[in-house]
C-alpha cells in the first residue's frame, strides 16, 4: 500500500490545477498584451506560482506561449468533425457553425490570442502551431463534402474561415455600433449563425465548382 505523501511534494492533482492555471491566466495575459510585453515574472505574480514552476511545467516562456496557442485545437476538431458526414454543404455547415461560434465566444481570450498571433508581434519566426493539422483536416472534411477536388486550396480555405469567425467573435463594439446589441443577444446570435452558415457554405460552393490555381 502506497503510504501518504511526502510534505512538500505535490499531488498530481495539485500539479494538474497549477499548470491548469497558469495555461487560463497566461491565455488572458497573452491576449490582452501580446507575447513581447509579457514577461515571465509577470506570468508567474498572475498566476501567483514562482517563476521556476513555469519552467518547470512549460520549459520557458515561448513554450508556454504553444502550449496556450494549441491548447483547443483538439476539442475544435473534434466538434467539427463530428458534423463532418458527408452531408450536402450547407447542412454540415449549418451545425458547425452553431457549435463553434458558440465554443469560440467562450473562449474570446483564446481567439484575441490567435488574431496577435496572425499579426506577428515579434514573435520567433519557427513557433510551433497547429497549422499542418488544420490543413490536413480540412483536406480530409472537403473530399466527405464536396469530394476530392485539386482545384480547392485548403490552406486558403483555413485562413478564410478563421478570419470570418474569429472576426465576428472578437468584434463586440462593432456590434454594438451598427447594431446596438452584441452576440450575448440571444436572437442576434441564432441570426448571425445562419448568416455565418450560409455565407461559408457558399464559399466551400464556388470555390469547389471554380477551378483555381494552387498558390506556390
Amino acid at each position: 500500500m502506497r503510504g501518504p505523501a511526502r510534505p512538500g511534494r505535490r499531488s498530481r492533482a495539485e500539479a494538474a490545477r497549477t499548470r491548469q492555471r497558469i495555461l487560463d491566466r497566461a491565455e488572458r495575459l497573452f491576449a490582452r498584451k501580446g507575447y513581447r510585453a509579457v514577461s515571465t515574472r509577470e506570468l508567474a505574480r498572475a498566476c501567483g506560482v514562482q517563476p521556476y514552476t513555469i519552467q518547470h511545467h512549460f520549459g520557458s516562456k515561448l513554450k508556454l506561449y504553444e502550449a496556450v496557442l494549441c491548447r483547443w485545437d483538439d476539442e475544435i476538431r473534434a466538434l467539427s468533425a463530428s458534423h463532418v458526414d458527408g452531408a450536402p454543404v450547407g447542412s454540415t455547415t449549418s451545425a458547425a457553425v452553431d457549435e463553434l461560434l458558440d465554443y469560440l465566444l467562450a473562449r474570446s481570450d483564446w481567439v484575441a490570442l490567435n488574431l496577435r498571433r496572425s499579426l506577428g508581434e515579434g514573435l520567433p519566426a519557427r513557433i510551433k502551431t497547429a497549422d499542418p493539422g488544420w490543413v490536413r483536416f480540412i483536406d480530409s472534411a472537403l473530399r466527405r463534402t464536396v469530394g476530392a477536388r485539386r482545384d480547392l486550396d485548403s490552406r486558403l480555405l483555413l485562413l478564410t474561415i478563421e478570419g470570418i469567425l474569429h472576426h465576428h467573435v472578437v468584434s463586440r463594439r462593432r456590434y454594438r455600433e451598427l447594431l446596438g446589441r452584441d452576440l450575448d443577444d440571444p436572437r442576434l446570435r441564432r441570426a448571425v449563425k445562419r448568416h455565418l452558415s450560409a455565407v461559408i457554405a457558399a464559399i466551400v460552393r464556388a470555390t469547389g465548382a471554380t477551378p483555381a490555381r494552387r498558390p506556390a
